[in-house]
């Protein structure tokens, strides 16, 4: 019992060196670290599984890999709760890499596989973006006799929408009942949100899996709202809107803007100033996205409100994009207000401050090399000795320049 004592004591410390030690510890500095007391009793298989647990478990990937080698050359002999406990470690990291080679080494020592292991292979394969390898590994699990839970199912589903593979994630989402496995809201979420990201063609198919969902939550209804904003069903998209309210399904900013944006392809500008005034009222803030929505919308149809919403962006902090300034100039155009020209003059200082590092030219007249070019606004060009105080460059056109 005392020697058992000991040893805890001696984990416990061993780990608090191993923290200290930063996020890349190298195999010799994590070796060092372990007391005397810890390294008599390295073998022994409970207390390695305690310290990777707790090790990868706080987030230090790294460390809980090299220390499974460190325990391994002090004679402890790897099991898969070891294997498992860093592949979990691994899959918290997004550690690919050091996934892929524990993997490895759990063939190469024969210690089989189990559910946990697996689950983090495939959740660290999603979490990297690989959907081929998270389908491989389910099919490979299936083929050992281990049945794939809920969790692993997720996260392939997961894996193929965010590789827009909308086919494969509907497969395993057909596949969960047949080996027992009922998918729970995060198989529906992943697989609705693969027929969002495949275009407007499957927005019935995202709004026919939203009713079997076994409960709403905000990230599969906002993938529905986002899908039908595709298809520009504006209508059914604030329906949608709605009926999150009504059960109790607090919008987020993701979902108004899809519901907005639907408005917008429809020239719904009453609809998509609505949604964006309602927003005052929530706890969300209008993002760049909203802003470019309501003002695209009401370019044509309220101009002058356009124009009110692009210039109030700098009050809230909001640097626009080339999306805002193609829905300002629509309004201007749309405009006869006496306030185009101080507009004008706030595009031409916002895009010279968004545009000044992104197009280089050689002029004729500059030998040392590159100025910068801008096409703004009112029509003249501007290039970057006009920001910096020098002379602007000769000529109202771009004759004088060349890209490069």
């Amino acid at each position: 019992m005392r020697e058992e004592g000991e040893a805890i004591s001696a984990a416990r410390r061993a780990l608090r060196r191993i923290k200290g030690l930063g996020a890349e510890p190298q195999l010799k500095e994590v070796a060092g670290a372990l007391p005397e007391a810890l390294r008599r009793r390295a073998s022994d298989p409970k207390l390695g599984t305690w310290l990777l647990a707790r090790l990868g478990g706080s987030g230090f990937t790294n460390a809980a890999f090299e220390l499974l080698h460190v325990l391994q050359n002090l004679r402890l002999e790897g099991n898969v709760y070891h294997y498992s406990s860093v592949l979990t470690a691994c899959e918290k990291g997004s550690a690919w890499a050091n996934a892929l080679n524990l993997a490895n080494d759990m063939a190469l020592v024969t210690v089989r596989s189990n559910q946990l292991s697996f689950g983090a292979l495939i959740s660290s394969a999603e979490k990297s973006g690989l959907w081929s390898w998270a389908l491989h590994l389910l099919r490979e699990m299936r083929s050992t006799w281990l049945v794939p839970d809920a969790i692993s199912y997720s996260a392939g589903i997961s894996a193929c929408e965010k590789g827009c593979q909308w086919r494969d994630a509907l497969t395993n989402l057909e596949l969960m009942p047949v080996f027992g496995q009922m998918p729970n809201i995060l198989s529906y979420s992943g697989a609705i949100s693969a027929c969002e990201k495949a275009g407007g063609n499957l927005w019935s198919l995202a709004l026919g899996l939203s009713a079997l969902l076994p409960e709403r939550d905000v990230v599969s209804q906002s993938a529905v709202i986002s899908a039908v904003e595709k298809a520009a069903k504006w209508g059914l998209a604030l329906s949608l809107l709605e009926e999150m309210s009504l059960a109790s399904v607090v919008a987020n900013l993701v979902s108004f803007n899809a519901a907005s944006s639907a408005c917008d392809r429809r020239c719904c500008w009453q609809a998509a100033c609505r949604l964006f005034h309602s927003l005052s009222s929530k706890t969300q803030k209008a993002d760049l996205l909203s802003y470019n929505v309501v003002i695209s919308a009401c370019s044509v149809g309220r101009p002058r409100d356009a124009l009110q919403l692009f210039m109030a962006m700098a009050s809230r902090k909001l640097l626009p994009d080339v999306t805002t300034f193609a829905a300002a100039e629509r309004a201007c155009g749309a405009s006869d207000e006496q306030a185009i020209p101080e507009v004008l003059q706030t595009m031409e200082r916002w895009q010279i401050r968004l545009f000044r590092t992104r197009f280089r030219i050689f002029h004729p007249q500059n030998r040392r090399g590159g100025a910068e070019v801008f096409r703004l606004p009112t029509g003249r060009w501007m290039c970057s000795e006009d920001v910096n105080g020098v002379p602007p460059c000769s000529g109202s056109g771009s004759s004088n320049v060349r890209i490069v």
